[in-house]
């Protein structure tokens, strides 16, 4: 089994090296910033144009996911995830609600 040092030096490799094959499309995006707080998950259902309720659902599960306890697993050792460094949302420019304005 490959060390963890190795496998990340494998992953950066993979994802900074580009796309090999030649095909590439550069589109304009939307990218929030990395982190999630209650800011991002406003943000994330107003982007949606989403009704007040499913933003309570949101925000309801938003702060049972802060009180939560990382799980601990048998026999599996990994460094901790860093939610924060995770962005949330990314679409191409000019999309709303999953689908492209026209």
């Amino acid at each position: 089994m490959p060390a963890v040092a190795e496998t990340l030096d494998a992953v950066r490799i993979a994802t900074e090296s580009g796309y090999r094959l030649g095909f590439e499309t550069d589109l304009a995006q939307e990218i929030f910033p990395a982190g999630r707080d209650e800011a991002t998950v406003r943000a994330l259902s107003a982007r949606k144009d989403e009704p007040a309720l499913l933003l309570e659902w949101r925000l309801k599960a938003f702060w049972a996911w802060q009180a939560m306890e990382p799980l601990l697993w048998a026999a599996v050792h990994h460094p901790p995830i860093d939610f924060q460094a995770i962005r949330y949302f990314a679409a191409p420019k000019g999309m709303k609600g999953g689908e492209i304005d026209r």
